[in-house]
């Protein structure tokens, strides 16, 4: 008889080895959003992902780099997702706005992300230098992703935008408002809003807000 056969199957972490570190930094996600960055602690991020706390210290040290790791692994390719499609030559920019908003509203409704919203506007204080600069880097680089579509608009004479830095903060104050709203504040009301009326509710406010060209004057 192979002796390999009698084997007993190997643990989960041990079967797949290369999916660990991926593993890990879910698990990660969910203990930040669940229990704060103070309150998170290496040993339930372990239990969560089926490992050992060596074996999350191996990949990504202490907590304050694994926060790191998720902040990165979640946030960047969403930033960078959002600058490839301003990259692209949209057939109107306000189609491309509304593309844009869509996508951040989307990922803010993923699963863990308005619990995530809280810790980093509850906590950021407390956080890492390190994570706090990267959060600012993040956060400039979605905000000039939007002023870059809302400067362009006008140039085409689609928007009435004087101030594109201004309606830029509108606009993300707008969806953060509009996700805080929708997972803390409506469950507590009878009438609360659903995710599926909130975003044709948002585009339109937008397009209210970027407005249309007023007539060109020679």
């Amino acid at each position: 008889m192979d002796s390999n056969s009698s084997r007993s199957p190997c643990p989960r972490w041990q079967r797949r080895p290369a999916e660990r570190p991926r593993e890990i930094l879910e698990a990660a996600w969910l203990e930040f959003a669940e229990s704060g960055f103070g309150g998170a602690t290496l040993s339930e991020v372990a239990r969560r992902a089926g490992v050992s706390v060596a074996t999350v210290a191996h990949y990504f040290g202490t907590k304050a780099e694994l926060f790191e790791a998720v902040v990165a692994e979640q946030a960047l390719a969403d930033v960078a997702g959002d600058e490839q499609l301003l990259a692209s030559r949209p057939a109107s920019y306000r189609e491309l706005l509304h593309a844009l908003l869509t996508r951040m509203w989307t990922r803010l409704q993923a699963p863990g992300k308005p619990d995530l919203v809280l810790v980093v506007l509850g906590e950021m204080s407390a956080f890492p230098q390190s994570a706090q600069l990267l959060f600012r880097q993040l956060f400039e680089r979605s905000r000039r992703t939007l002023v870059a579509v809302l400067a362009a608009g006008p140039a085409a004479g689609e928007f009435d935008v004087p101030d594109a830095e201004g309606t830029a903060h509108v606009l993300a104050a707008t969806l953060l408002g509009a996700t805080l709203n929708l997972h803390f504040i409506g469950p507590c009301c009878t009438d609360g809003p659903s995710s599926e009326r909130v975003l044709p509710a948002l585009l339109a406010a937008t397009d209210r807000i970027v407005g249309r060209p007023g007539p060109i004057t020679p």
